[in-house]
């Protein structure tokens, strides 16, 4: 595996990757320990640095010849009840 590889895979480890589950869909859960981790997650989900992670990542893990195409969602009121969480007002 290249170094820029087992990078990807790293990446979703340090996110705190805790689960997955399989339907018609892929969910994935990350488990934010600290307002800081919740902040990095946003910052790359809204950048679009997630998406082309996880893309990356299951495309390997798959070895698709073709691209895995990923869609994130993330309600805005999911992101209000989570920061809520960690500047206690919940």
């Amino acid at each position: 595996m290249s170094p820029e590889k087992r990078s990807r895979i790293s990446e979703l480890v340090i996110l705190r990757l805790k689960a997955a589950s399989k339907g018609n869909s892929v969910l994935l859960y990350f488990h934010c320990l600290t307002f800081e981790e919740l902040q990095r997650l946003t910052g790359l989900t809204a950048t679009g640095n997630l998406k082309r992670i996880v893309e990356e990542v299951f495309t390997q893990l798959l070895s698709s010849e073709k691209t895995i195409v990923v869609s994130l969602t993330w309600s805005e009121g999911d992101f209000e009840r989570s920061t809520s969480y960690f500047i206690g007002e919940c």
